[in-house]
């Protein structure tokens, strides 16, 4: 359901769900006037706010090991095992994200290279076509 959830505007900002919001990060980490010109301290700040916090989100995530865990003691969910490839995708995005930045936390003086952040964004894009997948995933199984 989450997946699906229009944008919406809220107290905090924008908030956004599924492909959109993968997108929406890609297209901040690709805009450079967030990160032209600015201090270390100011980049790390920016840095948490645009990019770490919703990486953080991604890495605390556990939908990979819930998925494995029903398909081990469910096996006749037959949804759960058609989702647990994608969501090892997104897994798998989320290791390729960590071995760029070489740790959680990006190094500055990377972060504020166009071409580091545009690899990011690569990945990011790619995160949100998996969130489009599991949606039809799920609607071929409704049908």
């Amino acid at each position: 359901m989450f997946l699906t959830l229009p944008p919406t505007e809220g107290d905090g900002g924008m908030y956004a769900f599924g492909k959109t919001a993968f997108e929406t990060w890609a297209k901040t980490l690709e805009t450079d006037e967030y990160f032209d010109n600015k201090t270390d301290d100011e980049l790390g700040g920016i840095c948490w706010n645009l990019h770490c916090a919703p990486y953080c989100c991604v890495c605390t995530s556990s939908a990979y090991d819930f998925f494995k865990n029903a398909v081990e003691q469910y096996p006749e969910l037959a949804m759960a095992e058609k989702l647990l490839p994608l969501y090892k995708k997104m897994q798998d995005y989320k290791d390729e994200i960590w071995a760029i930045h070489g740790d959680f936390y990006p190094p500055m003086d990377k972060f504020k290279a166009h071409e580091f952040r545009a690899q990011i964004a690569a990945i990011l894009r790619k995160m949100g076509g998996v969130c489009d997948e599991i949606i039809l995933s799920y609607g071929e199984e409704q049908e």
